[in-house]
Parts: structure tokens; sequence; C-alpha cells
């Protein structure tokens, strides 16, 4: 699971999807830090293709799944004529498949239990058909499911995924606002980006005892001479691993500063760095287990728990962020728009 929740709902009954009020369910997704993708199956040539059930997070189902068996929603007994919504979750379960699944029906829930029992599907919760209890059945196999996955493991995991896919979008957008630039700053732009991770090699100096010597002082010097070079082309330079994820958010965040139209976008990039720090010690500490609560260093000295307020929040920032670069990138002027 990563910070998407992805449902694929199976029903065929379009009046009863397009009633669905999903707001709830929405904002509850939401507020755990994130996002929801739903996938609806409506017809039976669509119910008839193979369910890649590892693709989604829960499965929902109603028994009433193909014209060919209309009970109203009620779970009664298949003629054999059409697909019911068992006859999916017993595919996906012989498929090796553990996704959760929701299965749902007009008749009561017991009625459902039976017939799964009999069936011998395994992992599976029952709802009946009204929509405010189902949603609330939703959001209660959510809440267990993040409970599974918000572990220090996992958790480390999703941190480490989420700023990737930030990096990725500083990137993209490191790429619009070096091309919003005119002739002459952009050239000049791309010598400082240049220059600034030749910079990176004088840590060697970090490496040896005697900093006197002469053939370190050669190194920088070569260092120092390989400025007048021609760097690579922008989009390769900046895609180099040398140029981490701490130079693109200040590179981003120094050319956001540039455009009045994004002004207020510098600060909201540069506050990318506090998830950056508990990227590196979720990447490269061992923790501290304090009675059941673990602690890294996000900064050096400065022990802090990881708990759920800690990982609700760094959730909710990643999400945050994820949106904010995508309207950012929708803002980045043309050359000569302003």
């Amino acid at each position: 699971m990563n910070l998407t929740y992805r449902i694929i709902w199976i029903e065929d009954n379009e009046e009863y999807i397009e009633s669905l009020d999903r707001s709830t369910l929405l904002r509850h997704v939401q507020e755990q830090g994130f996002d929801l993708d739903i996938t609806f199956k409506t017809s039976p040539e669509d119910i008839a293709l193979e369910v890649d059930g590892n693709a989604y997070d829960l499965m929902v189902i109603d028994y009433q799944i193909t014209e060919d068996n209309q009970h109203d929603g009620d779970a009664t007994e298949n003629d054999g004529s059409g697909k019911t919504g068992d006859d999916v979750i017993k595919s996906v379960r012989e498929h090796d498949c553990l996704t959760e699944v929701i299965f749902y029906s007009g008749s009561p829930t017991h009625t459902l239990r039976r017939l799964a029992a009999d069936r011998e599907l395994e992992g599976v919760f029952f709802s009946d058909r009204d929509q405010e209890v189902l949603i609330r059945k939703i959001c209660d196999v959510f809440d267990l499911t993040v409970r599974k996955v918000v572990d220090v493991a996992n958790m480390r995991g999703i941190v480490m995924a989420g700023v990737a896919d930030i990096d990725h979008q500083l990137s993209g957008l490191l790429l619009k606002l070096h091309e919003s630039l005119g002739a002459v700053d952009k050239e000049k732009h791309h010598k400082k980006i240049f220059k600034k991770m030749l910079e990176r090699e004088k840590a060697v100096k970090k490496l040896v005892q005697d900093q006197d010597n002469e053939l370190l002082k050669n190194v920088y010097a070569a260092i120092k001479s390989l400025e007048e070079l021609e760097p690579k082309n922008f989009d390769s330079l900046i895609g180099l691993r040398e140029f981490d994820s701490y130079s693109r958010v200040e590179a981003a965040a120094s050319l956001c500063g540039k455009h009045q139209t994004l002004s207020d976008a510098k600060g909201i990039i540069e506050e990318i760095k506090f998830l950056l720090k508990w990227r590196n010690a979720l990447a490269h500490q061992c923790p501290t287990n304090n009675g059941g609560v673990y602690t890294f260093e996000p900064d050096e000295g400065v022990p802090e728990p990881f708990d759920d307020a800690r990982t609700l929040d760094l959730r909710k920032r990643l999400r945050d962020h994820r949106l904010h670069l995508a309207e950012i990138l929708t803002k980045v002027p043309t050359i000569g728009q302003e």
C-alpha cells in the first residue's frame, strides 16, 4: 500500500453508483494523509474480465452483478445463468489474491455470511446495501488496513517512496522554471547549478588528516579549472544522482523567487526539507525503542518519537506537497510573460 488507497467497486446498477455520496469516505481517507482512487466495474463484460485484485487495497462487491440475475440486490440462490459476487470473490482467492473484500447485498448480512461460509470464502467483510452503512464499513476496513501498514518498517517505505515522487515532481518543475528564463539568465542558471555540483567534490578535504598536502591543493586547483568546461545539458545535469533532493529543493525555491507570480511558492518548497530530514533519518538510522515507541533524530542530537501523531503528520505533508507542486507547475510563466 502506498499513499493512494485504491478500491475496485463491482456494481452493475449505474443509478446506484451515481447516487453514491462519496464525500464522507473521501474526507475520512484524506484526513489520514492518503488519496482515494475508486475504480467502478459496471457492465457484465467488464466483470467477466479477470480481476487483478492485487492492484487494489480493497474490493467492494455487490452480490447481484449481472443482469442475468435480477433480484434487486438480494442474495438469493443463483440459477447458474449469470455470475454473482461470490463467484468473483472465489476466483480472486483461487488466484492467491488476499486483498480485503466487502461483500454487500439488499439481503440481511447473515445471508451473505452463510453464502460465504458455504463457498469457503476467506477474508470477507459484510454489509447491507444501505449507502450510509456501506460507506461506514469501507471507512472501518480502511482504518484496519492503515493500522497494519503504518508500523515503522512500512512507514519507512511509504516516506521514502513519497519523497521519491516529490523528487520527480521537483525535477519537472525545475525544467519548466529553467525554460521560463530568458536566454542570458538561462545560461547563468545552468552554470550556477554546474558550479554548485563541482563544489561538492571539495568534500574530499574531510577524508584526509593532512589538509595542507600538496596533492590536495592540486586536486582543488583541478576542480576549479573544471568550472571552465561546458556542462551537460540542463535536464541531464539535474538528473544525475549527485544532484540530490536538497539541491532540487534549493534550486526550485530560488527560481520561484525570481517570479512575482510564484513568490509564495518559494517558502512552500523550502518546507520540503522537513520531509528530507525525516527521509534520511528513516533510511539510515537505527531507532531507539522507548516503551514501544521508536525514536529517531531527524536533527542530530534531537530525539523525536516516531509515533502515530508523527506518522500521520508525515503522510499529510507528503500529500500536501504533491498537491502544492502540481499547482505551482501550472503557475510557471512562459518566457516574457512577466
